[in-house]
């Protein structure tokens, strides 16, 4: 399932080569009507990606303040 979910991602919400907005999964997940365990799955994945990149951000420029 979380491969089925990434392919969606890399085919519906990439930019450029690698990057992606977390502003366009929520209408992927909408559109893809996963069930509720599924859905639990995949928000656990996200929170991880976003507190990783938040910490890789803050780490790469540990003088300018996190907005």
């Amino acid at each position: 399932m979380l491969n089925e979910f990434v392919n969606c991602v890399r085919q519906d919400c990439v930019i450029g080569n690698k990057s992606f907005l977390f502003q366009d999964l929520p209408d992927l997940i909408v559109r893809k009507m996963y069930n509720r365990k599924d859905y639990e799955e995949i928000i656990k994945i996200i929170i991880k990606v976003k507190n990783r990149f938040i910490a890789e951000r803050a780490n790469a420029n540990p003088d300018k303040p996190l907005a």
